[in-house]
């Protein structure tokens, strides 16, 4: 299984009614993975990502409600979901 920690996402508003951000990719230094891709990769493929709080690591996992799938970290359902708390893509990501 490969693991891979996310650092940076694309945040972007929910849908029509829903006031919340929604992540809408998801990275680090040399990658960048739309959502629908990294919930490709978790469902079929042998791959984790996950976030870190602390020393601990919070793997990504699907969600769904009202026909719409995100992403969000395990084990802080109560909280909110740290995944939302990492900063947007540098503005240069991908460039030289």
């Amino acid at each position: 299984m490969r693991e891979f920690e996310v650092l940076f996402t694309t945040k972007a508003s929910g849908p029509a009614g829903q006031p919340e951000k929604v992540v809408t990719e998801i990275g680090a230094q040399h990658w960048k993975l739309r959502k629908e891709a990294a919930i490709e990769w978790l469902k079929v493929d042998n791959h984790t990502f996950y976030v870190k709080a602390g020393e601990e690591k919070l793997y990504l996992v699907p969600a769904s409600r009202n026909g719409q799938t995100w992403l969000r970290t395990s084990g802080n359902w109560d909280e909110s979901n740290l995944l939302l708390n990492l900063p947007e893509f540098p503005p240069d990501f991908g460039k030289g």
